[in-house]
């Protein structure tokens, strides 16, 4: 119905393709089946970052065959769902309808994608785009807990460890979080990310924390 207009655009194409997968297993097997689908991708994405990374779309390429890695699958897959995760089921797929029935039949670039997504859902998409989509990397996560004399968690910071030096952003994820074991249940804290590091203060009780534990963005921990 759409197509890339240049091979630079191509995540277009087949990153959809890999995430139409994705969400088809999540119709189809359950979210468990869905998040399986995403620790896979994720260990793909990660283990080609250890001989190099790229922008998801780019117009520097020495040919078209180059483009198609595990930056344009699995990686291209995870942000899809990172969009997915930040503007909510509706908007996103209101975003998906809308980017198809105004560009279909023609060729596309990723900012027409930008612009549908932005205009259904009504959240401007530019930084999420800039950082996700047209730089290269992700995000390269730490955790330090702080705990009481008792043992109980009273702080968590969470730093962004990963060497911008080649392009790479400080990411700004608006709606982090932080799984909390109090009681004995699992309980969920959403903070901002951004800059080198942020710090969540925690309440009484709590025993553990898992950071990002619904795996709601693209990250390495």
């Amino acid at each position: 119905l759409v197509t890339c207009k240049s091979w630079g655009h191509a995540w277009l194409n087949e990153s959809w393709a890999t995430y139409a997968q994705m969400a088809y297993f999540r119709h189809a097997r359950g979210e468990q089946a869905y998040l399986r689908e995403l620790a896979d991708a994720t260990a793909q994405y990660l283990a080609e970052t250890r001989r190099y990374k790229r922008p998801i779309a780019t117009d520097r390429y020495p040919d078209g065959d180059a483009m198609f890695d595990s930056h344009l699958y699995p990686k291209g897959g995870l942000v899809l769902h990172t969009l997915r995760k930040t503007i909510g089921d509706e908007g996103f797929w209101a975003g998906v309808k809308l980017y198809l029935e105004r560009h279909r039949h023609s060729p596309v670039e990723t900012d027409q994608f930008r612009r549908a997504m932005t205009d259904a859902s009504g959240v401007q998409l530019q930084p999420f785009f800039e950082q996700w989509i047209l730089k290269p990397g992700h995000p390269v996560l730490g955790v330090r807990v702080d705990r009481d004399g008792s043992g109980a968690v009273t702080k968590v910071k969470v730093e962004q460890l990963q060497d911008t030096s080649d392009g790479t952003p400080l990411y700004d994820i608006p709606n982090a979080r932080l799984g909390v074991i109090r009681n004995g249940a699992l309980e969920r804290v959403d903070f901002p990310l951004s800059g080198k590091a942020s710090e969540i203060a925690i309440g009484p009780g709590v025993t553990e924390v898992i950071l990002d534990p619904d795996h709601d963005f693209l990250r390495e921990i």
